[in-house]
């Protein structure tokens, strides 16, 4: 026999009562930052990278832009999250554009835990591409 309506009813309310816990516990971060990049991202801890873009796709929520960086002798393949694919567009940036290789300085959050296996992954913000 399957469950009456209040016992559903008392089920969500535990499962709500617990999410809402563990919001309080957090301090509200989780929600105030997009959806939680602090817990994927190290946030205090930006880079500056200066690269050649070599592969972008428009995407919602984040659009990926994929670029190769010299870092330490070695050149280091990067995804890194962007806007949104209307704003990446409203900002000139065609895909024409994207796939002549120019050159980008962006300030990258690597994920937390900073494998580079196969590519290093980050958030991105302040992008800056050369428009000779």
């Amino acid at each position: 026999m399957p469950p009456g309506p209040e016992k559903s009813v008392r089920k969500l309310t535990r499962i709500c009562s617990y999410l809402g816990l563990v919001l309080l516990a957090s301090g509200g971060n989780a929600v105030e930052d997009g959806g939680g990049a602090n817990l994927i991202y190290d946030m205090d801890q930006p880079i500056s990278l200066t690269g050649t873009v070599t592969g972008y796709k428009a995407k919602d929520p984040h659009s990926e832009l994929y670029v190769e960086v010299k870092q330490e002798g070695h050149i280091k393949q990067w995804t890194i999250l962007g806007g949104a694919a209307g704003g990446i567009a409203r900002a000139g940036l065609t895909n024409a554009y994207l796939t002549s290789k120019p050159t980008v300085t962006v300030t990258v959050f690597q994920s937390r835990d900073g494998a580079c296996r196969p590519r290093c992954v980050g958030l991105g913000r302040d992008f800056k591409f050369d428009r000779e």
